[in-house]
This record gives C-alpha cells, sequence and structure tokens, in this order.
C-alpha cells in the first residue's frame, strides 16, 4: 500500500480514527498542538449580532488591521454576512469551497 499523508487543522479524536480506520494507515500519528499568538477568538451572546459584529470589527482592536478572517457555520452564512459587511460599506471578500472564482 503506498504511504497516505493526512493534514488538518481541526480533526476531533473520532475524525482521526475514521481516517485512520478507512485508509488502514497504522498509528503513526505526528501532532502537534502549539500557541497561536496572532489568533484572537471573539464569542458574543448579544441580540443584534449584526450590530455587535459591525462594532467589534470597527474597535481600536481591530479597525487598522489589514486582513481580519470571520469564520462562518456554512457557505450559505458566508454569503450573508460578507454581503452585509460590504452593505456597511466595509471592504469584505467572501471565501467558501463552494467558489468558481
Amino acid at each position: 500500500m503506498p504511504p497516505y499523508l493526512a493534514l488538518t487543522a481541526t480533526a476531533t479524536h473520532l475524525t482521526v480514527e475514521s481516517v485512520l480506520n478507512k485508509f488502514k494507515i497504522n498509528k503513526s500519528i505526528i501532532s502537534i498542538n502549539t500557541e497561536r499568538s496572532n489568533i484572537d477568538i471573539s464569542v458574543s451572546r448579544d441580540r443584534d449580532v449584526n450590530s455587535s459584529l459591525i462594532k467589534l470589527l470597527q474597535s481600536s482592536k481591530y479597525k487598522n488591521l489589514s486582513s481580519i478572517i470571520i469564520y462562518c457555520r456554512s457557505k450559505y452564512m458566508v454569503d450573508v454576512v460578507s454581503n452585509y459587511l460590504r452593505n456597511c460599506n466595509l471592504k469584505c471578500l467572501g471565501f467558501h469551497g463552494g467558489l468558481t472564482e
């Protein structure tokens, strides 16, 4: 059997086991867990999500950054959020696996 290389940034233990079993890979796993000082996670329970996002992006902590990545749960939400930000006159480009350009 040819060698396989599986790389991921977010696989759960169950996902790793599934990949190993599916491809009949011997458990030779190298796992590196590094702290990323350049990544900031913000979670909000505000009812007005749109307003909260705009306030966050315009806050002193974020407004002068050259780029920001916003993760969304679905392709649909990528389109919704990116359209909303553009409508608020913020430069924004949505990206997901279903885009052709």
